[in-house]
Formats: structure tokens, C-alpha cells, sequence
């Protein structure tokens, strides 16, 4: 007889019982002659792992901090990305910034500590941009259908307190001219302080769309 008994697992012909997992478990060969057993599935989710989504409703600022609500962005991981999907704006022709904090979102800091660069093409127009006051910059969302954005924003080890905080990132828009755009780049933030939170704002009004953080395994 094979088949479930009780809590166990009767396999036909082995003279084997199993014990019965838990949810998500599968059946692993423990070798011949000894019982199968339940074990977690190997290689989990990859090596990225979603920490938090968000999805914004015309909010003034989507923050990524350290500890609140449910956010890790600490020394766990090697890395950090953030994925914003179709966002949009309250108000016309607005650029989206972002900003970091080293004292879990007490301040953010928008100053001079930044060295941001970015290169950016739409149809046979490319040109570049450099910037000491943001760690992103993405010109120009508006309000008219499909006027949205996309990127994907990365961290590099964000806790280290004796070197320079580096990002990169990449992205598509359709900005307010309309004209679609797509742009590339990446800086340090000159500031030996450990960033512990994130902040995606726009340069006035508010913002719509999905944002997730991700953390990328150190192993």
C-alpha cells in the first residue's frame, strides 16, 4: 500500500515511511536505503529579495528608512535597489530627485554632497548632466496621459561609514513635451556616513505609481 497514512507517507515497495512536511517543503532522497524526507527547497527566491512595496496615491514623498515599517536598509545586504514603475505627477513638467538620509530620516540631506551624473537620448538628441545637490534627477513627468516614468535606482552598501556611498541607475520616460526619453548614469554621495534612508520626491506636487526595495544577498 502507498498513500498518505495519518501524518506519514507510505511509499509503495520501499518498506519506507515518511513524515509529512510542512507547507512549502518538498520530498528530497535522503540516499538508498534510507527514507525520504521533507526539507526546505533549495535556492530560495535569488539572490534579490523584496523588502517592501509601496504603492503611492498622490503622496508627497516615498521614503525608504531603516526600521519603519517593516524597512531594512542596513549592512544585511550588499546592495539595495529600488523599482519605480509608471509613476506620475500631481503637477506639469516636474523633475523627480532623490535624496538620502544618515540619521534614519530626521533630515534629508539636498545640499552639496552629491556628485551625480546622467546621460540622457531622445529620438537623435543625446546630451548629459551633472549635479551636486541630488542623487537622481529625472526630467520631466507631466500630467497628460502616458506622461509616466520607470527606473531602477541601486545602492552599493550603503552602511559603510569610511568610504563614499556609490549609485547607479537607469530609466524611461515620457516626458511633458512629450518626448520619449531614455537616461542612464550614477554618482557617489561625498559624505563618510552610512545612509539609512531614501527618498524619491518631486520637484513640487505629488506622486503616483509603484515603488518596490529590494536587497541583494552578501552570499
Amino acid at each position: 500500500m502507498s498513500g498518505i497514512v495519518g501524518s506519514k507517507l507510505n511509499i509503495r515497495g520501499s518498506g519506507r515511511i515518511a513524515k509529512l512536511g510542512t507547507d512549502g517543503q518538498v520530498l528530497t532522497s535522503a540516499g538508498a536505503g534510507v527514507s525520504a524526507v521533507y526539507e526546505d527547497a533549495a535556492g530560495g527566491g535569488g539572490a534579490w529579495t523584496l523588502i517592501k512595496a509601496v504603492t503611492a496615491s498622490d503622496d508627497s514623498s516615498i521614503d525608504f528608512v531603516d526600521g519603519t515599517d517593516d524597512v531594512i536598509l542596513d549592512n544585511t545586504y550588499l546592495a539595495y535597489q529600488i523599482v519605480g514603475v509608471n509613476i506620475s505627477s500631481a503637477d506639469d513638467d516636474i523633475f523627480l530627485y532623490i535624496h538620502f538620509s544618515d540619521d534614519t530620516g530626521v533630515s534629508w540631506d539636498n545640499g552639496d554632497n552629491y556628485q551625480t551624473n546622467v546621460w540622457k537620448v531622445q529620438s537623435n538628441t543625446a546630451y548629459k548632466y551633472n549635479g551636486t545637490s541630488d542623487a537622481f534627477i529625472m526630467d520631466a513627468t507631466g500630467t497628460s496621459t502616458n506622461e509616466t516614468c520607470s527606473f531602477d535606482y541601486t545602492v552599493f552598501d550603503p552602511s559603510i561609514s569610511d568610504d563614499y556611498t556609490h549609485y547607479s541607475f537607469n530609466g524611461v520616460e515620457n516626458n511633458a513635451d512629450p518626448n520619449i526619453m531614455s537616461f542612464t548614469g550614477g554618482g557617489m554621495y561625498k559624505s563618510a556616513a552610512a545612509v539609512d534612508g531614501i527618498r524619491i520626491v518631486a520637484e513640487s506636487g505629488n506622486l503616483s505609481g509603484d515603488f518596490k526595495l529590494y536587497g541583494l544577498a552578501r552570499s
